[in-house]
This record gives C-alpha cells, sequence and structure tokens, in this order.
C-alpha cells in the first residue's frame, strides 16, 4: 500500500547496563576485542504484550520470514550514520518465527571497536519482501537504488530512511509476511562480544528490540440490512435496491481523493489491513454497489427531500416537476414546471457531484429570474447525491489507529430522516433525574447525532435523586478552591460523521441544599479542544431558607463555531464544602446543524 510513511517516536534504551566502554570496548573480561564483534538479539513482536489490542494476532499476522539488521554509528541517535547492514541469518533459516526469538548475530567488520565518543544503534526491518528493501552485500539498498541523503548532511541517518515511502505493507501470504521495524527508536547495542560463542553465552546481556507491524487490521462488520429499506425506488413502495458487493479505499487528508483499490467484495467478518500512517489516510471509504433484483443499478439520483432513489434522470426530473406548483421560487413560480426542468440538464461525477445546467433561451428573462434561476440551480445541486453506476459510500473517519489493534467497521442500517441541506435547527435535552451514572440524553430533535455522554469530575460522586424537584443529586469530597477538571460536570454530544453542529444556547436547572458558598463556572467545548466562557459567577439559588432550596434556572447565548467531533457544555463546580450537595437537572443544549460534506440519507459521505 503505497503511501505508509515509516514512522518512529522516540529512544529505546539499551535494556541492560553491560555498556562497553568507548574507548576499549571488552566483553566483560577485561581484554580488548576485534575488530569484529557479535550481538546477542532479543527481538519481540510488542503486539504479543499489548494491552490495547482487541483482538489476539494471529500467528500469520505475527509471523517473520525474513530480516535486515542495520547499523548505525554516532554520538547521539539523530545523527548516528548507517555505517553497515547485515542480513539476520537466523531468520532466513528459520522462517515462520512469532512473538519473540533470540538470535546471535555477527554484525559485520569494522562495526568494532567504537569511535572515541561514538555509540552503535540497531534498527531491525523484517519481512521486506515486498517493502523495496534489499541488501547489496553490506549496504542497504531502496529499490535497487542508494538510499538518498534527504537531509544532505554527508550521511544517512534515521531520519532519511524515515523519509523512504515503502511499496507496500505487506501481507498474511506465507514467505511474505507484515513489515515490521523498532517500535521505539534505535537501541543501543550496549553489549558486544568479540565472538559467536561469547555472544550466544551471553543472553543475559542480550539487547531487546521492540517491533511492531507496520498495520492495523480492521474487521468488517455487515450491520447493514440486505435490503436498504430506507430507500425507496422510483416512489415504489415494496422495491428497495440489495447489496451487490462491497470494497475499500482510503482517502487522502490532503486532497480528499481516493481510488478503490482493493477491488473486492467483503462479508461480514472479513479483516483488511489499513497502512499505519493516519496523517496521509485518515478516512476509510466503503463502496456498496447496489441492485435491484438481479440488476445492477444504473446512474440514479437521491434529493435530500424525498425517501426515493431515482434509477434515472428522467424519474428525478418527472419528482421535481409533479412538486413545482409546491415551490417557492418567487418570480420563477409565473412559468411552467415543463418550461423549467424540461430545460435542465444533468451531469453526474464519478464521484456523485450533480452538476445542473439550464438549456432554455433565457433571452426574455428579467434580471431577476435569472438570479432565481441561478438560486435554484445552485439548490438543486446541493441537496442532489447522483449514484454513478448505483454506487453509494460511506465514509469512516480513523481518528487515531493504535499499531497491533483491531478495529470493527460497523455499517448500520440507514435512517428515514434526511440530513438537513442547510442550517437545521436541533435541540438535545438530558432530563438528569435518575440520580445515578450513566445517564444519557433523553430527548434529541433530529437523528443527527452519533452519541452522547454525561460525566462528572472526581470531586463529586453522586447522591441519588430528588423525587420532588426530578433532580440528580451530586456530593463534594472536599472544598477545591480553582477551577479544575476534578470539579467538571460535563454534557458532551457528537454529530453523525459528515455533519457539524453549531451551538447557540444553552440553558439547566439547579440546586443547592443548605449551602450558600460555591462558584460556577460556565463553557462551552468546541470538539477542538477550545472554551467559550458564558460566565463565572456565584452559585446562588432562590430560595426562602436553606431547608427549603427551589430551582434556579440558568440560560446562556453562545457564539460557537461548527462543530464536527464531540463538543458540549461544561460546568465546573468549585469552593464548595466538603460533603455539600447540589442538584441539576433539564439541562437541554441547542443549536443548528450542517452538512458541509455531502450526505447519503443519514450516513456521513465525503467527496473528492
Amino acid at each position: 500500500m503505497a503511501g505508509w510513511l515509516m514512522a518512529w517516536v522516540m529512544i529505546l534504551a539499551g535494556c541492560n547496563n553491560d555498556a562497553l566502554s568507548e574507548e576499549t570496548p571488552d566483553n566483560g573480561t577485561g581484554e580488548a576485542m576485534s575488530n569484529e564483534s557479535y550481538i546477542n538479539l532479543h527481538i519481540v513482536n510488542t503486539a504479543a504484550m499489548t494491552t490495547r489490542a482487541t483482538e489476539a494476532a494471529t500467528a500469520a499476522e505475527n509471523a517473520v520470514y525474513d530480516g535486515i539488521l542495520c547499523i548505525f554509528e554516532g554520538a547521539d541517535e539523530a545523527t548516528a550514520a548507517l555505517k553497515t547492514a547485515v542480513v539476520i541469518d537466523q531468520l532466513v533459516n528459520n522462517p515462520g518465527n512469532s512473538t519473540s526469538v533470540n538470535i546471535t548475530q555477527r554484525l559485520a567488520t569494522g562495526t568494532h571497536p567504537y569511535t572515541t565518543g561514538q555509540h552503535l544503534y540497531v534498527l531491525a526491518l523484517l519481512n521486506t519482501t515486498s517493502t523495496g528493501f534489499a541488501l547489496d552485500g553490506t549496504t542497504l539498498k531502496f529499490n535497487g537504488n542508494d538510499i538518498p541523503d534527504a537531509d544532505s548532511n554527508g550521511s544517512i541517518t534515521l531520519s532519511d530512511v524515515q523519509a523512504l515511502t515503502i511499496n507496500s505493507v505487506g501481507s498474511t501470504d506465507k514467505h511474505v509476511g507484515f513489515f515490521m521495524t523498532n517500535s521505539n527508536g534505535l537501541v543501543e547495542a550496549t553489549a558486544l562480544f568479540d565472538t559467536e560463542e561469547a555472544a550466544r553465552d551471553g543472553s543475559a546481556a542480550s539487547v531487546t528490540v521492540n517491533v511492531e507491524r507496520a498495520a492495523a487490521r480492521i474487521r468488517v462488520t455487515n450491520g447493514i440490512s440486505t435490503t436498504l429499506k430506507a430507500i425507496k425506488l422510483d416512489g415504489d413502495n415494496n422495491s428497495h435496491p440489495t447489496i451487490h458487493r462491497m470494497s475499500w479505499a482510503l482517502a487522502s487528508e490532503a486532497s480528499g481523493n481516493f481510488s478503490l483499490y482493493q477491488q473486492k467484495s467483503h462479508q461480514s467478518g472479513d479483516v483488511i489491513y489499513i497502512p499505519e500512517n493516519t496523517s496521509t489516510a485518515t478516512d476509510i471509504i466503503v463502496e456498496l454497489q447496489l441492485k435491484d433484483g438481479s440488476f445492477l443499478l444504473d446512474d440514479c439520483y437521491k434529493f435530500y427531500f424525498s425517501d426515493y432513489l431515482y434509477t434515472s434522470a428522467e424519474q428525478f426530473v418527472k419528482f421535481l416537476k409533479d412538486g413545482w406548483d409546491s415551490q417557492d421560487w418567487g418570480v420563477l413560480n409565473s412559468h411552467s414546471a415543463e418550461e423549467i426542468y424540461g430545460h435542465m440538464k444533468l451531469e453526474l461525477a464519478d464521484n456523485g457531484a450533480v452538476t445542473v445546467t439550464f438549456t432554455m433561451d433565457q433571452s426574455g428573462y428579467t434580471e431577476q429570474e435569472k438570479s432565481k434561476l441561478n438560486e435554484l440551480k445552485t439548490f438543486l445541486q446541493n441537496n442532489t447525491i447522483g449514484f454513478k453506476q448505483g454506487k453509494m459510500y460511506y465514509t469512516f473517519t480513523l481518528a487515531e489507529v493504535l499499531r497491533n489493534n483491531a478495529y470493527n467497521l460497523t455499517l448500520v442500517e440507514e435512517t428515514t430522516s434526511a440530513p438537513p441541506a442547510s442550517h437545521a435547527s436541533t435541540n438535545v435535552t438530558f432530563k438528569f433525574d435518575a440520580g445515578t451514572a450513566g445517564q444519557t440524553a433523553t430527548s434529541i430533535n433530529g437523528s443527527w447525532f452519533n452519541s452522547n455522554s454525561i460525566s462528572i469530575g472526581s470531586n463529586f460522586t453522586y447522591d441519588g435523586k430528588d423525587n420532588t424537584r426530578e433532580q440528580t443529586l451530586l456530593k463534594s469530597a472536599s472544598k477545591e478552591t480553582s477551577v479544575a477538571a476534578s470539579n467538571a460536570i460535563e454534557f458532551m454530544i457528537t454529530p453523525r460523521t459528515g455533519l457539524t453542529f453549531t451551538p447557540t444556547r444553552v440553558s439547566f436547572k439547579a440546586t443547592r441544599y443548605g449551602t450558600d458558598g460555591g462558584y460556577i463556572m460556565v463553557s462551552w467545548v468546541n470538539s477542538d479542544g477550545s472554551t467559550v466562557p458564558l460566565t463565572t459567577e456565584p452559585f446562588r439559588a432562590n430560595r426562602a431558607d436553606v431547608d427549603d432550596p427551589s430551582i434556579t434556572e440558568k440560560s446562556y447565548n453562545v457564539t460557537g463555531t461548527a462543530n464536527s467531533g464531540t463538543c458540549g457544555l461544561r460546568i465546573n463546580l468549585y469552593t464548595l464544602d466538603k460533603d455539600k450537595r447540589v442538584g441539576f437537572s433539564d439541562i437541554v443544549i441547542e443549536g443548528t446543524v450542517n452538512n458541509p460534506a455531502q450526505t447519503i440519507s443519514g450516513v456521513g459521505r465525503t467527496l473528492p
């Protein structure tokens, strides 16, 4: 998979303290070593150790069939120059190793002794068959050429190797395997030996090199009904498209372009592999080819304000003509539906973008009519999705791909609610009256959100409910004198993929019980982590006395930005004495939802 860039994050220190003298290295006996050296390597696939993986790696994914050991020399990892490279002999002689392997390896003439003030570092390149790496003697080559000196410093450093784009991350095919390399930068060779026997006997002083696969595993979970019931064909309630095949692609973050380079169908449970570099490939796009019965669909159109998929331009135009009398286009309505839509031309791009052109003679149109006609053209283009050869797309954003993890891509059945064509008002209400953890929103106007949540800081615990006022009660553990994460109460929402949410107003009800203390800082939290301060004020309650609290209603207008990720209301409650209780309920978040990217029947779609 071209486009994967190798990346290492930090230096992994040597695993023992038996470092050799820089001026006169020895094997622990005090005797000077020869100009030839050996190392005892312990190569470990960190997939076997990670606790983040959702599935255990298979033997085929962990298998190692070949390896190259690169030796760098320098004052530090950043400036160390590639000195030589050798084939890891024991991997060639014993292919198919997995999880970990102990190896005694000759480093080649000239790698020992050290130059004064210099250190040796090693880099393991495993399963290189499909990557482009190869050896010419003891010289590391890439696609048959010398490795470019990218930083022009006169030597090949780790950064020069990192700048290469490997040809493929590999596969589970036997004798190919997945490319693996150091997981945490170069590893210092702190224990060297002058004979192979001494190195083999010196396993206690082995150098551990942790490696990781270059690909993350993704399992396809097909949650879509065989029939996409939300989409009807040409106004026929009994006719629905079905899925013929599924394929996937990666979208480039920079351009949004994509190509479907894995042209095959995937069934539920299939595993696909995604390159680890999320900086150049952040979205996975799943393509579905639709069919009507036994026939694959041809070009067709979906209008946001209709549940139907029109299987021809003629059917779509008929739909528009039939609804002309109910459409308000001002001065254009003096013209007939046939005059307007009978001269409309539709052009459908491969990516589903629809271009509308009106071909009638406009010489007799007033400037107002021409302006309205242009508005109609823009409206139709912004609210129509084309299905080139009956194909539709789902976009999944890989916000964070952790190495060696398995991820599920679940395609959900489509909703009958179409996304808004432009700014649509919505609100989310958290009743928050159960008195327990795990509560969520109780009312959402529109199906524009993937998820929502409530969290409280560590200084609060749930303390039951006030049945009279229908509020959840929180108790403070200590008196905190300033705003902190530990005294934050958050009500968060996440818009659906391809949609953005812009807040306009927040409100909530709050009650103090038996206390005159406490300050609140209310703020809106954007999906990029920035905040919009709304108020900082004493936590005053309108009440007759401390034994008869009454509810205070708070409301604030919000001037926020469009949020494509998790965002919401944050209430910091501090300077509240230990063991004091407060009540909250009826948290309402209001705003508008928009679809800056095109969408299909409630499922986000990023167009190139």
